[in-house]
């Protein structure tokens, strides 16, 4: 494989492709399209195709196989991490709300918090929280602030600035209906104009974390910022367990600490 010269204005487009065995492709495609901003994502797989250089999964459209299979060495990495986990994690460790402040002074790397907001519980009572005292340097915070129809995007920027967190990351699950069926009008009316189908969990950094340089602490892009699940019908509050994943694959940190957890969400901790 070469590389010459592009003259100007030519863009060059890198796709990896898979075929259905899921083995990679021996080499990147590189489609130049010379004079043009961009050139069409399906026109470079139908290419593709008709020279008989990939061929997709039934279950895949052309759009989405380019984006769902990961990176060999990056599945090898986690296979490894898991196994490693599961032989040397500990068992998960159960506290009560009201003894959250006995924690101090452990610090913890990853703090994950789904508020129970109600008529006993505000904003002013997660703010008051001892976040800054249970949080290591460097740290993250993820938070679940809402479907966005309320002021819970603001606010929640505003408690991880009062805790010392600069927001960094905004992960979205996206509720799916594929067993309810369930679609527009049949939801209790809201003030919102477009029905709400997601949630946000705002993700904070306190510290200052390079990804170039800190890789011992953080495992950049292997995971998504798109949550995408169908949720649980007995407990409508409960979270996709994607997030425990995407957490500890995104931070290598074995000191984790979920706030306002269930019983069936218990991880294996460090």
């Amino acid at each position: 494989m070469y590389r010459k010269k592009r003259p100007y204005g030519t863009t060059t487009h890198s796709v990896t492709l898979m075929v259905e065995s899921g083995r990679r492709i021996g080499c990147w495609e590189r489609i130049q399209n010379i004079g043009s901003k961009s050139t069409s994502i399906d026109l470079i797989i139908l290419s593709l195709e008709s020279r008989g250089r990939v061929a997709f999964p039934p279950c895949c459209t052309r759009r989405h196989a380019v984006q769902c299979f990961p990176y060999p060495k990056q599945q090898r990495l986690l296979a490894l991490k898991k196994a490693a986990v599961k032989e040397h994690a500990l068992p998960p460790t159960f506290l009560p709300f009201s003894e959250l402040s006995t924690l101090h002074p452990t610090k913890f790397d990853v703090i994950l918090i789904d508020p129970p907001f109600s008529s006993s519980f505000s904003w002013d009572d997660l703010q008051n929280l001892p976040i800054p005292a249970l949080a290591a340097d460097p740290s993250f915070v993820f938070m679940w602030v809402g479907s966005g129809s309320g002021e819970g995007l603001e606010r929640g920027r505003e408690v991880m600035g009062k805790w010392g967190f600069r927001r960094c990351e905004d992960i979205v699950w996206v509720k799916t209906n594929k067993t309810t069926n369930r679609g527009p009008g049949t939801d209790p009316p809201t003030t919102s104009l477009l029905t709400r189908t997601k949630q946000h969990c705002l993700m904070g950094i306190r510290g200052t974390v390079r990804r170039s340089n800190d890789s011992w602490f953080v495992h950049c892009n292997v995971d998504t910022d798109v949550l995408i699940w169908e949720g649980d019908q007995s407990d409508p509050t409960l979270k996709p367990s994607e997030m425990y994943t995407l957490i500890e694959n995104f931070c290598l940190g074995l000191r984790r600490l979920e706030i306002f957890g269930r019983a069936r969400t218990a991880r294996r901790g460090g």
